[in-house]
């Protein structure tokens, strides 16, 4: 995994690299903010994963204007509009020795990456650590037909744990295991879901400061899939994860008691 060499009161130093994933479906109007955004920040070395699900748009040509060795572009055929597919497909095309996603619609602010990177080399117990997020609206008329509290509070409640702004270390994501297809939305909540119910990753690490602008509008997937029925299967998989840790917390203390 490519690594920049840096000198540190005499001794030679190795950054490692992060890849940022970003799946993408018919963004042409947000990507280049986007990836402009990762690009520039202020830590290096760093790739960036774009995965297109089958855009019909101009996502296509607008990508591949960037430099090839730092935005690597990957098209996939979009069969079902499954964008844990795309996921997946972000997770087997990254080399970094750490993980970061962002949305195409969504960007990062100036400073994201080097002040993660340096609270995962102060916390080397931490797996995984977090940014605040700040919601915006592009028109504000939305904001009448739009449900914000689906999007950071549906299984989180007041919580600021969101997958776009998290930094990740790679081991840990392969130990957790890949994202679940079987569901239509909210797969990035049942992932966070099953690494602390199920794998006992502590997801509390999170910087105090905001670095991820999260667009809200009529055309994001978290709003034209937010059905009864999409809800209720995430839900259903989430509910078991926690009934399993209750259930394994309680053999455990029987375990001590009887000791």
């Amino acid at each position: 995994m490519p690594k920049e060499i840096s000198v540190r009161k005499g001794v030679i130093m190795a950054s490692p690299l992060i890849s940022v994933m970003i799946p993408t479906y018919n963004r042409a109007k947000y990507i280049r903010q986007a990836i402009d955004s990762v690009i520039a920040q202020d830590y290096r070395p760093l790739e960036i994963i774009v995965v297109d699900d089958g855009s019909t748009d101009e996502t296509s040509e607008l990508v591949r204007q960037y430099d090839s060795f730092t935005v690597k572009y990957f098209y996939k055929e979009n069969i079902k509009m499954n964008v844990a597919s795309a996921r997946n497909m972000c997770l087997s095309k990254a080399s970094g020795s750490f993980l970061a996603w962002l949305d195409s619609d969504d960007y990062y602010l100036p400073g994201k990456l080097s002040a993660q990177m340096e609270y995962l080399n102060e916390h080397s117990e931490c797996e995984i650590v977090f940014t605040q997020v700040e919601d915006f609206f592009e028109n504000e008329n939305d904001k009448e037909i739009m449900n914000q509290a689906i999007y950071s509070k549906v299984l989180f409640g007041e919580t600021k744990v969101c997958h776009a702004t998290m930094l990740a270390r790679r081991g840990m994501i392969q130990r957790t295991g890949s994202i679940n297809e079987d569901l239509k939305i909210f797969e990035d909540m049942e992932w966070l879901y099953r690494i602390y119910f199920k794998y006992n990753v502590d997801i509390s690490h999170c910087l105090e400061n905001v670095y991820v602008m999260r667009r809200m509008h009529p055309n994001g997937m978290a709003y034209t899939r937010r059905t009864p029925e999409n809800l209720a299967a995430v839900l259903k998989i989430t509910d078991q994860y926690m009934r399993e840790k209750i259930r394994r917390d309680l053999l455990n203390a029987r375990k001590k008691q009887s000791q």
